[in-house]
């Protein structure tokens, strides 16, 4: 009588339980029998409202690409990211270099509308919290090597107009090697990312480029 004794037990949620639910604790009881024979045997039970802390829903972001010429780095701006990820409009959301940082809360990107990457691929860890949790998600950041156009004509006339053979975004693959040759298979020019665009004149020795 007057005494007390104090014990802790750890419960598993299942997760066909619903956010909000009643948790109900009893004591002194075992297959409803009571254990000890009490003066009130009424009060052995108590009942708790519990509401879980859930982590964000979230979307998934695709990762981003964009096209770079020559050794240039790509400026990306993921600012629309912030909103995109997120459900729940008012939750927050920050962007961190690593998942260690994303994890701890510190060393956020501060400007997310002109970031440049050290890498050709680099990976954006994102931090979206509400309050009580947090979710972390990933998306990568592709520089990429822009597409060749090829046009099929040019008018090297010495007018200053389409005088050279140009190949737009070319030059996105530094160690390029191109190789012009006449009708009759044979080699009239050749050039590379230090050389002048073709003029239409051969740069070979004995070889008429007409």
């Amino acid at each position: 009588i007057g005494g007390s004794s104090s014990y802790q037990i750890t419960i598993t949620i299942p997760n066909t339980i619903p956010a909000t639910f009643d948790l109900k604790l009893v004591v002194d009881d075992q297959n409803g029998v009571a254990n000890v024979t009490e003066i009130n045997e009424n009060n052995n039970d108590f009942i708790q409202n519990i509401t879980l802390w859930l982590s964000p829903e979230i979307n998934i972001l695709p990762d981003l690409k964009l096209c770079i010429e020559g050794n240039e780095k790509g400026v990306f701006n993921f600012a629309a990211y912030e909103q995109l990820v997120k459900k729940n409009p008012a939750d927050s959301v920050a962007f961190f270099k690593t998942n260690a940082d994303a994890i701890a809360n510190t060393n956020p990107i501060p400007n997310t509308t002109n970031y440049t990457p050290q890498t050709a691929s680099e990976t954006i860890y994102v931090r979206i919290e509400n309050g009580n949790c947090f979710t972390i998600t990933q998306f990568k950041l592709l520089s990429e090597p822009c597409i060749p156009v090829i046009y099929n004509h040019f008018t090297p006339n010495g007018d200053g107009i389409n005088d050279t053979f140009f190949i737009q975004n070319l030059k996105s693959f530094p160690n390029f090697q191109l190789l012009i040759y006449n009708r009759w298979g044979k080699l009239v020019w050749k050039g590379d990312s230090n050389t002048p665009d073709w003029d239409g004149k051969s740069n070979q020795a004995g070889v008429i480029s007409k």
